[in-house]
């Protein structure tokens, strides 16, 4: 499904609050490419799994959160664990300066998603005044 996309070895956690199948849809494409994965309905949620288990990485559905203190609470406690914030629009610069930042219309990405999470993965150390990339519609 996905060319070159391998993300065996690689734990993922998904913070996704929406209701629909949507959460699920995108843990099966992540697992499909061999990563395991564990999701959280929100950002609290997240941060306590977080302290819970060794994530590789973190797929965090930003609409509708991106300006809660509990987001920015989870991206502080998730350091320099690498972080794909996803959804319709950017999140207001600056706020998240280390994670990076995918344009989807949700429903029907998964493969961007995954696809992101893999450049993620693979790409070298980021410059610390990175803010976030956007990447196609």
């Amino acid at each position: 499904m996905y060319k070159r996309v391998c993300l065996v070895g690689q734990v993922i956690l998904i913070v996704e609050d929406e209701k629909g199948p949507f959460a699920q849809q995108l843990q099966a494409a992540l697992e499909r490419v061999g990563a395991e994965t564990m999701l959280a309905p929100t950002p609290a949620r997240a941060r306590d799994r977080a302290s819970r288990f060794d994530f590789s990485a973190a797929a965090i559905y930003a609409d509708g959160v991106v300006r809660s203190v509990e987001l920015r609470r989870l991206l502080k406690e998730l350091g320099s664990m690498p972080a794909l914030l996803y959804g319709a629009e950017p999140p207001p610069y600056g706020w998240f300066r280390d994670a990076r930042f995918l344009v989807t219309s949700k429903p029907s990405h998964t493969g961007a998603i995954v696809e992101a999470v893999t450049r993620l993965l693979s790409a070298p150390a980021r410059p610390p005044t990175l803010n976030f990339s956007l990447s196609g519609r």
